[in-house]
């Protein structure tokens, strides 16, 4: 593994006055595929809402490559090389595929200026390419979030962060986006943060996990030296 990517330092953030993180501390080297398990409401999307710059921070820093991001604006970061695949997924309903991925691409500026969207989306998830003229509102759960995680590919990101992308998806979806994001975290030295339930998931698809609870970290640790079933009383209601 390579050095820390993304550091996270004191990290706080809430909502009109009420605080959901508090003080949170992660580094995540580059490369590496760590997933935030925990319970409903204990703070995993506000975490990444702040990362990407959705939420604000109310105090510590953002680092990413060992730039300071705490006070930039969400699409500084987009152009910085942080990808962002909300639960929900959140495509464009009218748009058509080939439109939502030109969508991604020219959210990361001069970045990306004068590029099309690579050839590798398509190779990662071939459906994309047999509905490319299709509204993103008529593709099934499955395809949708495809789209959105080749949406965030197309800007090409070193950071990709990912809320529950296996909600709500057909087993055999989330088999071939586990295999998709494993490629992809290969081929493109991608480093992943994805916050999932489904700790089956994450002890297949993750190196390392972080558990939350009441808006901190309270373990981590690497999936290859612990079981699931010692981590899922942080999931569990």
């Amino acid at each position: 593994m390579s050095a820390d990517l993304l550091e996270l330092r004191g990290l706080s953030s809430g909502y009109e006055g009420s605080r959901v993180l508090w003080d949170i501390d992660l580094a995540v080297a580059g490369q590496d595929i760590l997933a935030l398990i925990g319970r409903n409401g204990v703070g995993k999307t506000t975490l990444l809402k702040t990362i990407v710059g959705v939420q604000a921070a109310s105090g510590g820093q953002i680092l990413l490559g060992g730039q300071d991001m705490t006070a930039l604006p969400s699409h500084r970061r987009a152009r910085a090389g942080i990808g962002y695949v909300p639960q929900g997924r959140h495509i464009f309903p009218h748009l058509s595929v080939a439109e939502n991925l030109d969508a991604g691409l020219s959210a990361c500026g001069t970045r990306t200026r004068g590029r099309r969207v690579p050839d590798y989306i398509f190779d990662l998830f071939p459906k994309l390419h047999e509905v490319r003229d299709r509204k993103g509102g008529f593709l099934s759960g499955g395809e949708q979030q495809q789209l959105a995680i080749g949406r965030a590919l197309a800007g090409a990101p070193r950071l990709l962060l990912l809320d529950e992308p296996t909600e709500g998806i057909q087993p055999n979806v989330v088999d071939q986006i586990e295999q998709a994001l494993r490629h992809a975290a290969r081929e493109l030295s991608l480093t992943i943060v994805v916050v999932e339930q489904y700790l089956e998931f994450v002890w297949r698809f993750a190196n390392r996990f972080a558990a939350m609870r009441d808006g901190r970290i309270v373990k981590e640790g690497k999936t290859s030296e612990s079981k699931a079933s010692d981590v899922a009383a942080f999931v569990s209601i």
